[in-house]
């Protein structure tokens, strides 16, 4: 089902593609600023950008950063993006994207990934299930004034 599909690190050379693609599935704020945001994850060492390519074109991506859990006592994974174009779901990319963060998650130590979606999005409930998600928590979300 993956076949042809490559998972890779994102490079800075991969910042046009992702943002039109996170303006795609995430239209939440301008080009700029995603552009901005995606500079930094590739540099501050706990985000991580993980592309997938197929075609000789980036399909789909996923972040995800590591973080220090005092309560678990290990560092826990969470997911905080993933976006598939709509003519690639099906096909195994956001499964491949999965099973790379839960390898490299691991390979650092995570304990536990965590991810969020919306609960009306169907679709991506059934792949974080395949993956091995289950329901946990309720995530609660406050706007902060800029």
């Amino acid at each position: 089902m993956s076949t042809g599909i490559v998972v890779r690190p994102a490079r800075e050379e991969d910042t046009p593609a992702l943002v039109a693609l996170a303006g795609e599935g995430l239209p939440l704020a301008s080009a700029d600023a995603r552009a901005r945001m995606i500079e930094r994850a590739l540099a501050d060492g706990l985000h991580e950008l993980l592309v997938a390519k197929a075609s000789e074109e980036i399909v789909g991506f996923i972040e995800w950063l590591l973080a220090y859990d005092v309560a678990e006592g290990a560092p826990i994974a969470y997911v905080l993006a993933l976006y598939v174009r709509p003519d690639w779901r099906q096909k195994g990319v956001g499964t491949a994207l999965f099973k790379a963060v839960m390898s490299r998650a691991k390979a650092r130590g995570a304990s536990e990934i965590h991810a969020s979606v919306v609960a009306e999005n169907e679709a991506a409930v059934r792949l974080y299930r395949r993956c091995g998600f289950t329901r946990v928590y309720l995530l609660l979300e406050a706007q902060l004034d800029q």
